[in-house]
């Protein structure tokens, strides 16, 4: 039996080339699975469209052909037939008992508050969301790849950037308002280490001086001198 899987590029043909009573339902439904959004577009039922597409932006886009959209080529392998996708649409999704919320993963299109229990930021919950954001493509806009921001307590993603709000007056409710996926965002960081002693260096022995008639040489120095000698002697 063939599995299905809603992802980027996955695409269906609609029946008679027209939108179904059913097909905004269908594209809400592929928006959830790649955390995207459904286009602005409203196609009306009856309306004569031949595809609907997830874009590479996450987008659920209703369509005549491939060529119309960049990153919509309707492979093969990501075809997935209609009648598939309306039973996905009347599949009730249950939570397996023990296993806590459903994960999800794509960043895309989430909010996080990043408040701790008493209300500060966690900073570094901030930086692991933001580091698990870059490793897929969504990004503050020209600071590609640096974290920023550690200080807000709000955090979204859409079309592949970072935004953010503080908690000021209207901002929490703005959080509440934005129709972003709000997650949990657990993270863990390894760190392997391993540490040695440094020894401190054993000082040498101060050189003592040694008076012979009346002129002061090394002692060290004599000992090597006559070390010298008693070999040449051996020769």
């Amino acid at each position: 039996m063939t599995q299905y899987k809603i992802q980027l590029g996955s695409w269906t043909k609609l029946p008679e080339g027209k939108v179904q009573v059913d097909t905004r339902d269908i594209m809400k439904m592929m928006a959830e699975k790649v955390c995207g959004d459904v286009e602005s577009h409203v196609a009306k039922v009856g309306s004569f469209w031949d595809y609907i597409g997830v874009y590479h932006d996450h987008t659920i886009l209703v369509y005549h052909s491939a060529g119309d959209y960049t990153g919509l080529v309707n492979q093969p392998s990501l075809f997935i037939p209609y009648e598939e996708l309306q039973k996905m649409l009347n599949t009730p999704v249950e939570t397996p008992q023990g296993q806590g919320m459903p994960k999800v993963s794509s960043l895309l299109n989430t909010k996080l508050d990043c408040r701790k229990a008493d209300g500060t930021v966690d900073e570094e919950l901030s930086r692991a969301f933001q580091e698990a954001c870059f490793e897929q493509g969504i990004v503050w806009g020209t600071h590609n790849g640096f974290c920023k921001h550690l200080d807000k307590h709000f955090l979204y993603t859409n079309k592949g950037r970072i935004s953010f709000s503080n908690k000021e007056g209207v901002n929490d409710t703005f959080f509440e308002r934005r129709n972003n996926k709000q997650i949990n965002f657990k993270y863990s960081r390894t760190l392997i280490w391993e540490a040695t002693v440094v020894e401190p260096a054993t000082p040498e022995p101060a050189d003592e001086m040694v008076d012979i008639c009346g002129v002061e040489y090394s002692a060290k120095g004599l000992s090597e001198a006559l070390a010298l000698i008693k070999s040449a002697r051996k020769v």
